[in-house]
């Protein structure tokens, strides 16, 4: 199995842990949130407007899904993995700031 394939399947195996277990709206602003499964990565305000919370609800609700993922061995590894490129991007970002 490639890189490319086993990612996909650690990708689909977080969506079922959540689909399974959430309602579609939380869903629906979870993956809003971070980007995922086809959605635009958006702001937690930009959200709140689109589903009529206010933004502290947007974010009790992405930490609430959080939560329940880190149960799972195998959504953490992946969980962490993004955290360290997510990290990593950023670290570029604030390098790059000094040649502009």
């Amino acid at each position: 199995m490639s890189g490319i394939e086993s990612e996909d399947k650690n990708w689909q195996h977080i969506f079922k842990l959540i689909e399974g277990q959430f309602k579609q709206r939380d869903i629906d602003i979870f993956y809003r949130y971070f980007g995922l499964n086809g959605y635009n990565k958006e702001k937690g305000k930009d959200i709140a407007k689109v589903f009529g919370v206010s933004a502290q609800m947007v974010t009790g609700i992405v930490q609430m899904i959080i939560r329940e993922l880190k149960k799972d061995k195998k959504a953490m590894e992946l969980l962490r993995d993004l955290q360290s490129s997510y990290n990593e991007s950023l670290m570029i970002d604030v390098m790059n700031l000094d040649k502009e």
